[in-house]
């Protein structure tokens, strides 16, 4: 019942403020995500070894999930299960930490674009499908 007197309390806010819908969304959906997220407790898959004093709870509740680039190895890891034939590289699929192509505005020294969207990184196809244990396994098959 509280929740539904601050929402309108806050759109009444919006309407009196002459703010358009989109702002009201904006908000509501930040209302929502700071009483779900304080509802649900998380349990990350991995957490690193980073941890604060252990008398202020605030800090102990912080934590830093390592990306899936880092946690990934790369030797272990059965390339042909991921790609069966050529294709584009995908960052969600196997995200690596790869960067490639130009910083933009051709600035000397900056760091090339990220894989996420990159489109240089969508022109090449990848070949992770041709790893030797893969080779192995379709020639036996074939034999």
């Amino acid at each position: 019942m509280a929740a539904n007197r601050v929402l309108f309390f806050r759109f009444k806010t919006a309407q009196y403020l002459g703010k358009n819908s989109l702002d009201f969304l904006c908000i509501l959906r930040r209302f929502y995500a700071q009483n779900v997220a304080s509802a649900v407790p998380q349990k990350p898959t991995e957490i690193s070894q980073e941890r604060a004093a252990p008398g202020n709870e605030q800090n102990k509740r912080k934590f830093r999930i390592r990306p899936k680039a880092e946690r990934l190895d790369i030797d272990k890891v059965d390339w042909p299960s991921f790609y069966s034939t050529a294709s584009s590289y995908n960052s969600w699929l196997v995200p690596l930490p790869l960067r490639m192509g130009r910083s933009r505005h051709n600035k000397v020294g900056g760091l090339p674009l990220r894989d996420m969207g990159n489109i240089e990184l969508l022109k090449i196809p990848n070949f992770f499908h041709l790893t030797p244990p893969a080779i192995e396994r379709h020639c036996e098959a074939l034999k």
